[in-house]
């Protein structure tokens, strides 16, 4: 079970539904056939609406042989996401991808030395993963200060440099980063011999279908693509050029080729370059973001509670007091609306309806709460 959805994680075990039954369009529902709008949006990964591709996708299951679905899914990726890219492997997982990533950059570098943001999140693996004091599990790992120019270059990182086999960057979650930090950070992998990373799971085919590079123009050497791109189905990837090339065999599992997700990725890229689903994802945002934040000031919370994050990917509203956003995610589940105190998100099939709706939700909710 996922943990970010476990059972107690959006709000106290009896506030709300547990267990989901179906689900349709950009609304949820559960073993007892109550309705929600989703907000949550399976934390990322359904993007146009459940559904949405199920008339187009008819191959199921792995073969005995590499599926043509295969090829599809590399032509679709090269040229419509990463068209900056010469290579692709397929994973299922955005962790298994990060770890590719990972590993792809220590072979290519012959270096063992990796960064990550402070606050980053790149999967459950042991690499990534963080001790209960906050510091990396592995001895390898080294965060840095995300967003700071010079972060990477105080004392101890610079006498380092030259083990740092690669800089994994998540390049948005809650604060914005610059051209100019993106810029700086490719200038120091380049002058160190470094492979620049972009985990691109929460930003890709939300800011921009093509993430951050096609934001900002700022290439990686590797990228980590999943979540959006599959509008559901369990797929990921890494993409990248000389060093996937040269190391890509190290990226390998029986179900990296399962048809199914593959074609769900390609059927996913070809909705958006044929619809305006990028643009439909920020002014959702928008409109959720201005209206929380109108809710905020109406009902007396502005000191004690903020809109955060990212107008098409993760958002979150945020309380001075952290324990009040399971209250506030309960209120709003009460009302029809799925909310995650950690996390909230928006798909096509959401129309300005549902969104008024939510904030609607959020008024009452927050009313109730300040009560």
């Amino acid at each position: 079970m996922t943990r970010s959805k476990a059972p107690g994680r959006l709000y106290e075990i009896g506030a709300g539904p547990l267990y989901a039954s179906s689900a349709s369009g950009c609304r949820i529902i559960d073993v007892d056939n109550h309705k929600y709008i989703d907000l949550i949006c399976a934390l990322g990964a359904i993007s146009l609406g459940y559904g949405a591709l199920d008339a187009r996708v008819c191959q199921r299951g792995v073969y005995s042989l590499p599926s043509v679905s295969e090829i599809r899914a590399a032509e679709a990726m090269l040229r419509d996401v990463a068209p900056w890219a010469s290579h692709v492997r397929f994973t299922k997982t955005g962790s298994e991808a990060t770890h590719a990533a990972y590993r792809i950059a220590k072979r290519a570098t012959g270096r063992e030395l990796v960064l990550i943001g402070n606050w980053s999140y790149h999967g459950w693996h042991e690499w990534c993963e963080k001790k209960l004091n906050g510091d990396p599990e592995s001895d390898w790992v080294i965060p840095y200060p995300h967003g700071h120019r010079g972060g990477m270059l105080d004392g101890s990182l610079h006498a380092r440099a030259e083990d740092v086999a690669a800089v994994i960057v998540e390049p948005h979650r809650w604060e914005p980063v610059s051209f100019e930090w993106l810029q700086y950070v490719r200038d120091w992998c380049s002058s160190v011999g470094a492979l620049l990373v972009f985990d691109e799971m929460i930003y890709g085919g939300r800011a921009a279908l093509g993430g951050v590079t096609e934001l900002f123009g700022v290439t990686p050497d590797l990228a980590c693509f999943g979540k959006a791109l599959g509008n559901g189905a369990p797929i990921a990837c890494v993409v990248g050029r000389e060093a996937l090339r040269d190391h890509g065999e190290l990226v390998s599992g029986t179900y990296s080729g399962d048809a199914y997700a593959l074609d769900m990725l390609v059927e996913t890229i070809s909705f958006y370059t044929h619809n305006p689903v990028i643009e439909t994802l920020h002014a959702r945002g928008r409109q959720l973001r201005v209206g929380i934040e109108a809710a905020i000031c109406e009902t007396g919370w502005t000191d004690r509670a903020w809109f955060e994050g990212t107008l098409a990917a993760h958002k979150r509203l945020r309380f001075a007091d952290a324990l009040l956003g399971k209250v506030f995610a309960a209120k709003m589940v009460a009302r029809g609306v799925l909310w995650h105190p950690d996390v909230v998100n928006i798909m096509f099939a959401h129309g300005p309806a549902d969104i008024e709706q939510a904030v609607s939700a959020a008024y009452e909710s927050l009313a109730e709460v300040t009560s």
